[in-house]
């Protein structure tokens, strides 16, 4: 069996790891003031949880690692 070999990212898929952490930046910014919309009020759990925008864009740049460049 073949395990997957890294390639260097493209570009464009760079441009997709953008674009992904800003789509998931974004959705769960507005959730977060949604669910505490007194800037106040922002619990430790809602701040980690905005965290998770970050985690999306690091397991997408890794996807994309692993994916050939087009």
């Amino acid at each position: 069996m073949k395990l997957p070999s890294i390639s260097p990212v493209t570009k464009a898929q760079y441009i997709k790891v953008v674009k992904a952490a800003a789509y998931a930046f974004a959705s769960t910014f507005i959730a977060t003031l949604l669910a505490s919309p007194d800037v106040s009020h922002i619990e430790q759990r809602t701040i980690i949880s905005a965290a998770v925008a970050g985690v999306n864009a690091v397991l997408v740049l890794v996807k994309q690692a692993f994916t050939e460049g087009k």
